[in-house]
């Protein structure tokens, strides 16, 4: 489970180190239909949030209590210029390492 959370976490933040997901393997009556001609069967589609079926959580009324035609006030003053953080990326995975390390240990 750590290392299938790990590589999700690959694909964000280092995707060269990311390995995509092997490609679902056929049944054998599949394999029949498909050498036959006919369409392979379509992969399932998740089923919205945690197998739910819901596809969003939104708060419709926060969005209607906005509606208004006064403009919004000019945006605050920034601190500078964006600058892209280097090495606190890997922070979350180093210790995805770390517990991995542990438990092999055990």
């Amino acid at each position: 489970l750590l290392g299938f959370a790990k590589n999700r976490l690959n694909k964000f933040y280092n995707p060269k180190m990311y390995k995509p997901p092997a490609k679902r393997e056929l049944s054998s009556d599949d394999r029949i239909v498909a050498n036959f001609g006919g369409a392979a069967p379509p992969t399932p589609a998740p089923g919205g949030i945690a197998g739910t079926g819901i596809a969003v959580l939104a708060e419709v009324s926060a969005h209607t209590a906005r509606r208004s035609d006064v403009a919004p006030p000019p945006p605050p003053e920034t601190f500078g210029a964006y600058t892209k953080k280097t090495s606190e990326t890997t922070g979350v995975i180093a210790l995805m390492d770390m517990l991995i390390k542990d438990l092999d240990k055990e």
